[in-house]
């Protein structure tokens, strides 16, 4: 099911407060954990090619990491044949995966983003919204901490 806009005030839960978007990773390479999260996002959605988004998303890698630091990597796409958003949440319970960062830590939270690259204000401002949560050290520490995907929902919705 994809994510629409259907408020007009941005409010993440439309997009994200959904267990089936949530999932806890394991491993330690950024690029499986980037395919499982694509996989995340768009389910069932046979029109859409996740070699297309695997791509984009690593072209947007090359040109500097989506690793933001403290632990968070946003890897986002903008895709031409999409209409709607696609949005997952990947929490790593072990040490974390070697990202590139930044500040060179390792990830913990990763969310992922696909939009349509006829919406760069949505785009804009659904990686605003999660930016704007994740620099609470609060809910950051939440989140990893968290042990069921119910949790992290309700953590979000909290938002």
């Amino acid at each position: 099911m994809p994510l629409l806009f259907k408020k007009k005030k941005l409010e993440l839960e439309d997009y994200l407060c959904e267990p089936r978007n949530v999932a806890f990773i394991e491993g330690n390479d950024p690029l499986s954990a980037i395919n499982k999260l694509i996989e995340l996002a768009i389910k069932d959605e046979s029109t859409i090619s996740r070699e297309v988004i695997f791509e984009a998303i690593q072209k947007r890698e090359e040109i500097i990491s989506t690793g933001i630091g403290v632990g968070i990597a946003l890897p986002h796409a903008k895709v031409d044949d999409i209409d709607d958003f696609y949005i997952a949440l990947g929490i790593h319970k072990g040490e974390g995966i070697v990202w590139n960062s930044i500040d060179k830590e390792p990830v913990k939270i990763i969310f992922l983003i696909i939009g349509p690259s006829s919406k760069p204000k949505e785009y804009l401002q659904i990686l605003s919204k999660i930016t704007t949560i994740l620099r609470n050290n609060e809910k950051r520490e939440e989140l990893v901490w968290s042990r069921s995907v119910e949790e992290v929902v309700n953590i979000l919705e909290r938002c």
